[in-house]
């Protein structure tokens, strides 16, 4: 987590923003990490909310990785990330109409908790390739 003053952190977060990118860790890690000037109270508050982050995207990745939804690999064997930011040609067709889900997913309950729970991403994976013609089920 780079280290910089509240006047800095505007410019930073837009020199590392990637809007090509299909799903950015980086950068949604560096925005929930950052503690504001004025905010020490609330320290605790916003590293949690950092590490909240890194372990959703860790869990979306190992998803996708172990539903044939990317191209290439996104996360390792010990579970952490290998491939941020996700770009298109990352991910396979499916992966890329599945994205919209996964960010809807990020605002729930379960990818909330620690480990974050997976289930509403299996059950929307499986609605999604029965409707498209009985693809593999989940």
């Amino acid at each position: 987590m780079p280290d910089f003053a509240d006047s800095t952190y505007g410019s930073y977060m837009d020199d590392i923003a990637d809007l090509s990118a299909v799903f950015d860790c980086r950068w949604m890690f560096v925005r929930l990490n950052y503690v504001p000037d004025g905010c020490e109270a609330q320290r605790e508050y916003y590293l949690e909310a950092g590490q909240r982050a890194l372990r959703q995207y860790e869990a979306l990745y190992r998803f996708y990785d172990a539903h044939g939804l990317s191209a290439k690999r996104l996360s390792g064997g010990d579970g952490k990330i290998i491939k941020d930011p996700v770009y298109p040609a990352d991910l396979t067709a499916e992966g890329l109409r599945f994205a919209r889900t996964a960010h809807h997913w990020q605002d729930t309950k379960g990818a909330a908790k620690n480990p974050p729970d997976v289930k509403y991403l299996e059950r929307k994976l499986k609605e999604m390739r029965a409707q498209e013609g009985g693809g593999e089920a989940v």
